[in-house]
């Protein structure tokens, strides 16, 4: 979900930020299906996910009224989520 968010966001405001952020999140869904180690994943995950947040909140929360919330909401989830397989695997 988050990389759909931030790709549309992107095609709407030609925001650099939002394409890489986009980019992130699907490179690390080819590296799992890479068979890259699950427990790196999480491990980068975590932070990944985790910085984007501070970031957006550092910028006065843009797109709020659009699809941030909803993206932030998912993405402190995905922390959780990925917090609890690195720990539980």
């Amino acid at each position: 979900m988050s990389a759909a968010v931030h790709l549309y966001l992107f095609l709407q405001h030609s925001e650099l930020a939002m394409l890489l952020a986009g980019f992130g999140f699907i490179g690390a869904v080819v590296l799992f299906f890479l068979g890259v180690s699950r427990r790196l994943l999480y491990a980068v995950g975590i932070p990944y996910v985790a910085a984007q947040f501070v970031l957006w909140w550092m910028n006065d929360m843009p797109h709020l009224q659009s699809y941030g919330l909803l993206d932030k909401a998912s993405q402190v989830l995905l922390v959780v989520v990925l917090a609890y397989l690195l720990i539980v695997e």
